[in-house]
């Protein structure tokens, strides 16, 4: 009796079962800690998803962010329209995200690197801002899924067709949102030539099961373009009207400023103009970006900057800072694979002493409880106490 204690009381799985705790715990008080009572009221986005949410035949007629408004649509029946449930699906959401965040860092550095670099994006303000407001911006951050699922399929051995349906589902879902119809075709031009090669591995009955499962997703947006051809632009992000060659040149300019210094004018999910990223991850991304380029993959590098530019360009022509945040995952992935350069070169310095393993170790983790507790300070103390927040979130 007294050996069996002793073995489920041992340090290994103490440390394990306190590790849990504490991210159930960080989980709890990021996404989910006074949900629908952190500020006064609701903001003018929700009111939108509220009222766009109200019925299926309503997300049915117009389905632009039509996955999103029926996934809220099965919240507010639950909560019947409460400001906790409203905003409960969004953070679901983001936990997803950061598991195929964490899934995508560990096929290249390990379960260790990931979890650092999974617990600074799980911690950035603008994904878990994002996530505890009920608002369908939060889509523009669901490219991270598909490029999940690509790497599950290009990866996978077995169960290839079950993957390729995922990635094809989850395609035609993303598809709903305005602009990212851009992300799937700049996908296309770097992943079509691998999908295609797993695509042919399948029976012609597996193919063409995919195929109706992609197209049948797909058949509401058809419909909603077709019968309401207003929407086409908005779907495809073309500003109407344009503003001036100069207007959106400027815009171009914020939407790229907004990462690294400050955002052009005052969001409801920003604290005052503070632009998206921290310094200690602008310099992760940097060192990221050359660590990668050089010892793990220019593909990815030149998509990722392929994909930025087209970011910005379509922020800054339609003045849409909300859709600059979908370059988050991009860059705290780059910002993953600068940890692993700082922890990599630290210990080339002294590859035989252990201290500096030590030291590199406790630099890290310095590193990241810092993040932990600016983003902590900044989404749950200042955030909702700052005047433009209050005065934003008012709506009953």
């Amino acid at each position: 009796m007294v050996g069996k204690l002793k073995v489920s009381f041992s340090w290994p799985r103490l440390a394990k079962a306190s590790l849990v705790a504490g991210l159930a715990a960080l989980t709890y008080w990021l996404y989910f800690w006074h949900l629908g009572r952190l500020v006064p009221g609701l903001s003018a986005a929700e009111i939108q998803t509220r009222a766009a949410s109200h019925s299926l035949r309503a997300i049915f007629d117009s389905p632009l962010n039509g996955p999103y408004y029926a996934w809220e649509r099965l919240w507010q029946a639950v909560g019947h329209g409460h400001a906790s449930y409203l905003r409960l699906g969004g953070s679901l959401i983001a936990l997803g995200l950061v598991y195929c965040f964490f899934s995508l860092c560990r096929r290249w550095l390990g379960a260790f690197m990931a979890a650092l670099a999974s617990l600074a994006f799980a911690s950035l303000p603008w994904l878990v801002l994002s996530a505890r407001t009920a608002s369908a911006d939060i889509m523009w951050l669901s490219p991270l899924v598909l490029a999940y699922l690509y790497n599950l399929v290009i990866t996978a051995k077995n169960r290839i067709g079950l993957k390729l349906g995922l990635l094809a589902l989850a395609a035609a879902v993303v598809l709903y949102t305005p602009g990212l119809i851009w992300f799937a075709l700049l996908g296309a031009i770097f992943a079509a030539k691998p999908l295609w090669q797993k695509f042919r591995q399948l029976g012609w009955a597996a193919q063409s099961l995919i195929s109706l499962i992609f197209l049948a997703t797909l058949a509401p947006l058809a419909r909603g373009l077709v019968i309401h051809h207003v929407d086409l632009r908005s779907w495809l992000l073309i500003p109407h009207p344009w503003f001036s060659p100069l207007v959106s040149l400027k815009g171009i300019a914020w939407a790229l400023l907004m990462l690294i210094w400050r955002a052009p004018t005052h969001l409801p999910i920003i604290l005052g103009r503070l632009p998206i990223l921290s310094a200690g991850l602008i310099v992760l991304m940097g060192l990221g970006l050359v660590n990668l380029y050089r010892h793990y993959s220019r593909w990815l590098v030149v998509a990722g900057l392929s994909w930025t530019g087209l970011v910005t360009i379509l922020a800054g022509i339609n003045q849409a800072w909300p859709l600059v945040g979908s370059l988050a995952p991009f860059c705290l992935l780059a910002g993953a694979f600068g940890l692993d350069y700082l922890y990599k070169e630290w210990r080339s310095i002294f590859p035989r002493n252990p201290l500096a393993k030590a030291t590199a170790l406790v630099l890290i983790f310095m590193l990241i409880g810092a993040q932990l507790t600016y983003a902590l300070r900044y989404s749950l103390v200042a955030w909702p106490h700052s005047p433009l927040t209050r005065a934003a979130y008012v709506l009953k």
